[in-house]
């Protein structure tokens, strides 16, 4: 699989002849000899922001019209906003366009297994997003779980301990149909659909 890298800038164009790729990589400032290579599924697109008007168009519509694209996007400056968009459309990697030669042979050869390559600093802003979501969703469980009523959390507390609504009803001395209709509001309220999702949902609660 060969892979083409797109730049105008004549000193980054120059840094990459520079590099010994341990795969064929070939290096144009062309747009037109580019272009060309937009419909061959077996190529690497290798692309400099700065070479295009509007990178995400330009990635949005090469991949509705290419959907097979290999696509490899490379900043001088990359950021995680425009990193999480790009690869939300598609893109196979995105990298700084100044990165070091043995980072740019593993993003080709991650990208050639079929996998997608992001730069490290991307990655741990994911990872910190991913955190502050997981955080997110916990505090507002917490909300929710608090909307309970004593009885309704009375019987969450038996249910995550794996009591059947016979045995809660034996325990709390109210009927199993009662049981069910408290079952019933918990699952409404939490926004689940059984026991299951239940237990899941309130496990890392602090409850």
């Amino acid at each position: 699989m060969k892979t083409v890298l797109f730049t105008k800038n004549n000193s980054l164009y120059n840094l990459w002849s520079g590099y010994k790729f341990k795969h064929d990589v070939n290096i144009t400032s062309g747009k037109a000899e580019f272009l060309k290579q937009l419909n061959n599924k077996d190529v690497i697109l290798g692309i400099d922001v700065d070479a295009v008007d509007n990178i995400v168009e330009f990635v949005k519509k090469t991949l509705q019209d290419f959907q097979d694209s290999k696509i490899f996007i490379l900043a001088n400056q990359p950021n995680f906003v425009q990193g999480k968009v790009l690869v939300s459309l598609g893109v196979k990697a995105y990298a700084n366009s100044h990165m070091q030669e043995i980072h740019f042979n593993d993003a080709i050869t991650t990208i050639k297994n079929g996998n997608i390559w992001l730069y490290p600093e991307f990655i741990q802003s994911m990872i910190q997003e991913i955190v502050f979501d997981s955080d997110v969703i916990k505090s507002n469980q917490n909300d929710i779980y608090d909307t309970l009523s004593s009885r309704e959390k009375q019987i969450t507390t038996l249910i995550r301990q794996g009591l059947s609504n016979k045995d809660i009803s034996e325990k709390l001395g109210i009927t199993q149909r009662t049981v069910k209709a408290h079952a019933t509001s918990i699952y409404a309220k939490m926004g689940v659909k059984d026991r299951l999702s239940l237990v899941l949902a309130i496990q890392n609660l602090n409850v």
